[in-house]
């Protein structure tokens, strides 16, 4: 149902359809799903956060890094700021 209300235009679809992908450890999934939500809702800070999520996931630690960078620039918040800064500790 959400990936069809997602292809429909339905903006709320993508991030019920991407946080199941990161549920059901679906990684590859729920990037994609993000991806495509992020053409249609460039700055939206729940989108980046999904996408930054299945990234760090994915092993793609420097993306998922700049994603996070970018979430902040939008609002601060400190689960963000955990996520960030955990994954900045793991690089070094």
């Amino acid at each position: 149902w959400y990936e069809k209300a997602a292809k429909h235009g339905f903006k709320e679809a993508y991030i019920h359809l991407g946080m199941h992908h990161l549920k059901q450890n679906q990684y590859t999934e729920a990037a994609s799903t993000f991806e495509s939500a992020l053409q249609v809702l460039p700055n939206d800070p729940r989108m980046l956060m999904g996408q930054a999520q299945a990234l760090e996931q994915l092993g793609q630690i420097d993306t998922a890094i700049q994603v996070y960078r970018s979430v902040l620039s939008l609002m601060d918040s400190p689960e963000v700021r955990t996520h960030l800064n955990a994954l900045l500790a793991r690089k070094n």
